[in-house]
């Protein structure tokens, strides 16, 4: 048994095709749900492959001046208000890939197998409804080698500034976080827009030396997050610097 907080425990899990099953226990009662292994993405009508948990695929159909989406297809219970990112797929012309913000604080209510957002504009398109998490990396320190190639033991440097390189991906997060005499830095990559999914560099000063600095990317949202590169700038001394 898997238990992730007092109110949700997974029992037992197998893949079935592309699915994987999962026997849950919430709010005290059992009940069966699944999950898609792969990513959802553009062959399914979405601008990106979309990164989120308990993904679900579903048309609102409209009650009043709300929109309510049935997910009784993947699961037996729709209380769950960490369910809280919903992403417009390509009905929503000129703002595929567009994300909102919900869960219980913005108006969502969670109820049986339905879950109900109040806003209209939802109605007339396929959307994925999700959790939302945090994935994340801490890069290797820069270093210096010998001319045998080993690692020049308690060398210092300073980092000077990192450059990431970006492929196909949205939001990301270029994370410093040095001692405690200075600030943590974060700088954020992405396109012209929020949901644009670009490829690019991100250049991010540090100047602090290496051995007591932090290097971390993340990527806190729903978009695709691909790292294929990483320069660091250091200098070892007035006047040497080097890229590694």
């Amino acid at each position: 048994m898997w238990q992730f907080d007092e109110s949700y425990s997974i029992w037992g899990a197998r893949f079935l095709d592309d699915r994987l099953w999962m026997l849950v226990e919430t709010g005290g009662s059992f009940a069966f749900e699944w999950m898609p292994t792969r990513p959802i993405g553009p062959e399914s009508g979405f601008p990106y492959e979309v990164y989120g948990d308990r993904q679900i695929v579903a048309t609102g159909t409209q009650s009043g001046t709300n929109t309510v989406y049935d997910v009784s297809a993947f699961f037996t219970d729709a209380d769950d208000s960490t369910i809280s990112r919903l992403v417009k797929g390509d009905d929503f012309a000129g703002n595929q890939g567009e994300v909102e913000v919900g869960g219980a604080a913005n108006g969502w209510v969670y109820s049986g197998t339905n879950i109900t957002v109040d806003e209209s504009e939802f109605l007339d398109g396929e959307v994925i409804l999700c959790k939302n998490y945090e994935s994340s990396l801490t890069l290797t320190r820069p270093f210096r080698t010998d001319q045998r190639g080993q690692r020049i033991v308690g060398d210092k440097l300073l980092h000077e500034e990192i450059t990431v390189s970006f492929a196909n991906s949205g939001l990301s997060l270029v994370r410093i976080t040095p001692g405690s005499n200075f600030q943590s830095l974060e700088r954020a990559f992405f396109g012209d827009r929020v949901q644009d999914i670009v490829t690019g560099t991100i250049r991010v000063p540090v100047r602090q030396e290496s051995d007591s600095v932090r290097v971390g990317i993340a990527a806190g949202s729903v978009y695709p997050m691909t790292v294929n590169g990483v320069e660091h700038d250091v200098s070892a001394e007035v006047g040497m610097r080097g890229r590694q």
